[in-house]
């Protein structure tokens, strides 16, 4: 269950593409016009995937690599909420509550950090002072993906 002290967004990812929901209908409706194939993960907004594992007990520093910043730049949790879509079909038991992602306006802007494996952000924020700190923190240069709400 997702704590309600943080916000939280849906994160569509095709290919390579990204994009930002809040709401499921939304997904669904670009998923299946789009015949898309790919994954929809649960974010928390302005929290390092990282971080958020921690605190929410999904993940714990067992070795000194743990705390190295391209470890936290590239790390991704299978513990966030997430489902599978391929060829614009949503399969019904990977249908996922999605109470806790908030509603943005239509012009709210996001960015996520996205490091050398390329796979999945390690990070989500609407703020754009979190996002330099994150930056700075990690002391390596991530991609920085330029996201708006769908």
């Amino acid at each position: 269950m997702m704590p309600p002290k943080h916000q939280w967004v849906w994160l569509l990812k095709e290919d390579s593409n990204f994009a930002v929901f809040s709401n499921l209908e939304k997904i669904k409706t670009h998923v299946q016009a789009a015949s898309s194939t790919g994954t929809a993960t649960l974010y928390p907004i302005n929290m390092p995937v990282y971080d958020w594992a921690i605190i929410e007990g999904f993940f714990s520093v067992k070795r000194a690599e743990h705390q190295a910043p391209t470890f936290m730049a590239n790390f991704s949790s299978a513990s966030q909420p997430h489902f599978h879509f391929e060829k614009g079909q949503i399969p019904m038991d990977e249908a996922v509550d999605i109470t806790k992602a908030h509603d943005f306006s239509e012009n709210t802007h996001f960015w996520a950090t996205l490091a050398d494996s390329g796979n999945f952000p390690s990070a989500l924020f609407d703020n754009r002072e979190l996002l330099e700190a994150w930056i700075q923190r990690l002391a390596v240069s991530p991609a920085i993906l330029d996201l708006k709400n769908n």
